[in-house]
């Protein structure tokens, strides 16, 4: 009974309804012509996940806010057997390294279009979620809670 219980909660997770769920979607999709387009899913902290990164995720980009102290690097080098750099950093460290510059988008926040800064590192990996799947990391810069003057809060 107990060892029925533990396969029944791993296998039906939150992580892995959100990615069944995920999996109908690209289903729909497809069958309405859309095989040539890709679907973009956003999700929340708690599905950063390796269950949900390392899935077979066809024609499906993955936009998630992982936690600041997430433990990332970049792949070692040509010439050993090892796969994972030894130099371990953070979205916290990156936020914080001036040897990343920021850059600016315009994207539409809190009611209209708003000038934001973000630094991006391409090419990472992340050991304990993603494996070997190469990311890209990008941290936003801290906004502002009162965005105007005449702002509630």
């Amino acid at each position: 009974m107990q060892k029925e219980y533990r396969e029944a909660k791993k296998n039906f997770n939150l992580s892995t309804q959100t990615l069944k769920v995920m999996r109908d979607i690209r289903s729909e999709i497809d069958g309405a012509g859309g095989r040539g387009r890709q679907m973009i899913s956003a999700v929340d902290g708690s599905f950063c996940n390796k269950t949900i990164f390392k899935a077979d995720s066809d024609r499906t980009v993955l936009i998630a806010r992982c936690r600041k102290d997430a433990k990332l690097c970049r792949a070692a080098g040509p010439g050993g057997r090892r796969k994972y750099s030894s130099e371990k950093f953070t979205p916290e460290k990156v936020r914080k390294d001036s040897a990343f510059p920021w850059k600016q988008a315009k994207i539409w926040f809190g009611g209209k279009a708003r000038k934001i800064r973000f630094k991006e590192v391409k090419n990472v990996l992340w050991q304990r979620g993603a494996g070997l799947k190469l990311l890209r990391l990008l941290v936003i810069a801290p906004q502002p809670c009162k965005l105007s003057p005449n702002a509630k809060t």
